[in-house]
């Protein structure tokens, strides 16, 4: 999801960062199908010598339909501690937009120096999603955030375990939460993710979501989202 939103955020003359701050999965170069580009990921940065240069940084690290992608190898051991990549996020967040994929820790908020934009919390809709995003909602203190919530993987069309405004309810989602979806299950784009193809093949229904989710960062940018109802997305 957040590299979808980095692409919809991304131009010729606006160019973003995709940060996988996943230390539990990660292997984000992987879901794209770009681990064979060449590149820096976090492993070679040599963060034990000084901290890169942001614009030398994004140059250096593989580019994903224009999104510069700095990947978290999750099979080597050499896996960076938090406080060094929160370094690394605060210095390049000086320089360009960043989106950070931090999966399901929060550890990376607690401990970035900058203060982010905003939030954005992936929820499947089901009573075991609403569960695990019940204890993210709780911890996360970022605002505004944005809820997306998921249609689960064999949900039948038109059909989801728990209708996003319940979930939405159940979640406390107070004005400062938007809440958008739900992103309908995409069986072409599973079979593409699942045989390492990337994530190219993405149909209108998702695409629409995707969309209203990087225009609600948009406005963030512009400090006009004060108002959740008027930029909710459907």
């Amino acid at each position: 999801m957040t590299a979808l939103i980095a692409r919809s955020l991304t131009s010729k003359d606006d160019r973003a960062i995709l940060v996988d701050a996943d230390r539990q999965g990660g292997a984000l170069d992987v879901l794209l199908g770009i681990e064979h580009e060449t590149g820096a990921r976090w492993q070679n940065l040599g963060l034990e010598e000084s901290l890169p240069d942001p614009r030398s940084l994004s140059v250096r690290i593989p580019s994903w339909d224009g999104v510069s992608v700095l990947s978290l190898g999750s099979w080597s051991r050499d896996c960076p501690d938090v406080r060094d990549m929160s370094q690394v996020v605060s210095v390049l967040a000086g320089a360009s937009r960043v989106l950070v994929d931090s999966g399901r820790s929060c550890e990376m908020l607690e401990s970035v120096s900058v203060d982010p934009l905003c939030c954005l919390v992936v929820c499947e809709l089901s009573v075991h999603g609403l569960a695990r995003a019940k204890g993210l909602m709780r911890d996360i203190r970022t605002r505004p955030a944005c809820l997306v919530g998921v249609s689960p993987h064999m949900a039948r069309a038109g059909r989801v375990g728990i209708d996003i405004a319940d979930a939405a309810d159940y979640l406390d989602c107070g004005d400062d939460v938007v809440v958008a979806g739900p992103l309908p299950s995409s069986r072409s784009l599973s079979e593409n993710i699942l045989t390492g193809l990337g994530l190219s093949d993405v149909n209108r229904r998702v695409r629409g979501v995707v969309e209203s989710v990087a225009g609600f960062i948009r406005k963030c940018e512009e400090g006009v989202c004060g108002d959740a109802d008027k930029i909710r997305a459907s």
